[in-house]
């Protein structure tokens, strides 16, 4: 192919970069108000990955893509946005694969699901709401924003279960190895003072 096009490999290369630069623009947004824009023209909501204000709102869900909302759910392979994302929330969050068009970023504020039920919500959305062309995964994934690594949020879950049950042997371990404390036996006479 190359041959054909008459270029070399590292043209390629630049081209493409330069293409992606372009095309694939990063875009974060809160859901909600893009979703408004969307549908009824509202103001276009602020890219948050452009923002200078620090820290944002954690208890809202967010949407990631790209500025033309189109494929952008591929944006979750490039580490320095997922780090950036981090970076904004200042904590843990999920990534719910809305489409392969965008990811749903969902901070991890004190929710109650588990990652099972996270998945099987993300499952009844993608059966009713989704065209096949348009679907990406029921699999939920957690960025950990300490260890600034992405994994399944089953994973996570998986690890948070073992670590609970290690710090119960441990401590199980603990109570075992005390020495019993002997009770003083004061043969019904309660000193005064």
């Amino acid at each position: 192919m190359l041959d054909r096009w008459e270029i070399t490999k590292e043209q390629l290369h630049q081209d493409t970069m330069k293409v992606r630069e372009v095309w694939n623009q990063p875009f974060m947004a809160e859901w909600e108000q893009e979703a408004f824009y969307l549908q009824f023209g509202t103001p276009k909501p602020e890219n948050l990955l452009e923002s200078d204000r620090g820290k944002i709102e954690s208890d809202t869900i967010y949407i990631l893509s790209n500025k033309a909302l189109d494929n952008g759910a591929v944006l979750i392979v490039q580490p320095e946005i997922i780090e950036k994302v981090g970076d904004l929330l200042q904590q843990n969050y999920y990534l719910f694969p809305s489409s392969r068009h965008e990811m749903l970023v969902y901070p991890n504020s004190g929710h109650s699901m588990t990652a099972q039920e996270m998945e099987t919500v993300v499952r009844r959305m993608n059966e009713q709401e989704r065209s096949p062309e348009d679907l990406l995964s029921d699999k939920i994934l957690f960025y950990d924003y300490q260890e600034r690594k992405l994994k399944l949020a089953t994973e996570r879950e998986k690890e948070l279960v073992e670590e609970n049950e290690l710090q119960e042997d441990k401590i199980s371990e603990k109570a075992e190895n005390q020495p019993e404390k002997k009770e003083e036996k004061t043969m019904g006479i309660i000193p005064r003072f």
